[in-house]
């Protein structure tokens, strides 16, 4: 049996309020939660990031991880802003050959999201993208630490 993930896709409504046919982005993308934290798969990223659909990507990550772990809704979307920054600025290497990415964000590092103004210590969220470990700090610094 394999694993349960949602998938989604991102739709365009047009200035009437109708939805238009052709996927925005998500094509292929899906994630999914497990015991060990928080996992998305995005088709392609080349979808997420164009600046038509970056800001609904920095939502829809927002949305999930607030409903991953509630407590962590006034800082969600600052924390997705800065992973699709982190994402836009830094060399990336691709997973996959059809230009997919994979993001990946443990369960520590979501509690850290929501303590991390209260404890400045916890300000370096790690997240995992595509394999490499990053630091991600609300104060725009980023650390490149390791690939495992």
């Amino acid at each position: 049996m394999g694993k349960m993930v949602w998938k989604f896709n991102v739709l365009r409504t047009n200035a009437k309020g109708g939805v238009e046919k052709d996927i925005t982005f998500g094509n292929n993308s899906y994630y999914w939660i497990d015991h060990t934290g928080l996992h998305f798969h995005f088709g392609s990223l080349n979808e997420i990031l164009t600046d038509e659909t970056v800001d609904a990507t920095i939502w829809f990550i927002a949305n999930v991880i607030d409903f991953t772990c509630p407590l962590a809704t006034k800082q969600s979307s600052t924390f997705a802003d800065k992973l699709i920054q982190t994402i836009k600025t830094e060399n990336i290497p691709y997973s996959n050959e059809d230009d997919s990415i994979n993001i990946f964000i443990s369960w520590k590092s979501l509690a850290m999201i929501t303590e991390h103004r209260h404890i400045p210590e916890l300000d370096n969220i790690t997240v995992h993208i595509n394999g490499y470990c990053y630091n991600i700090t609300m104060q725009n610094r980023l650390i490149k630490i390791n690939q495992f």
